[in-house]
């Protein structure tokens, strides 16, 4: 078996993998170019808000826009957090700097906040425990 068999499609992965952590709690809405929390997605306590709404912003890659520059940036701030997922601005930044902290979101060269590709499978863990109320 040659090295080039062991290869995959990472884009395809990353693809599935954000689509089965973000479906249940988010729509994309690309004519505004927001992520929008479902019923389900509000209900999340604030870890896994913030962690849904991140990784929902991965997914723009996957989307085809007519020019770059019409696709939304991946990383936000902790005022475009808190709006978009309806906590305190306040909350929403402790909660980012314990979950820095902790390594499941780094800061962006454009000072937004994002979560790491190689986090995905720890932060889907967090994200399930969070709907069970954990």
């Amino acid at each position: 078996m040659a090295l080039k068999d062991l290869t995959i499609n990472y884009g395809k992965v990353q693809e599935e993998q954000i689509e089965r952590i973000v479906g249940p709690y988010v729509r994309y809405d690309e004519k505004q170019g927001l992520v929008v929390l479902s019923r389900e997605g509000r209900e999340l306590s604030v870890d896994p808000k913030i962690l849904v709404y991140l990784i929902a912003r991965k997914g723009w890659q996957f989307f085809d826009f007519k020019r770059r520059e019409e696709r939304p940036i991946e990383g936000a701030q902790p005022k475009e957090i808190a709006e978009n997922i309806f906590e305190n601005r306040s909350t929403v930044r402790r909660h980012l700097m314990e979950l820095k902290n902790n390594g499941l979101v780094h800061k962006a060269a454009g000072g937004g906040y994002v979560v790491p590709n190689h986090i995905l499978d720890e932060a889907e863990n967090l994200i399930t425990r969070g709907q069970r109320g954990g």
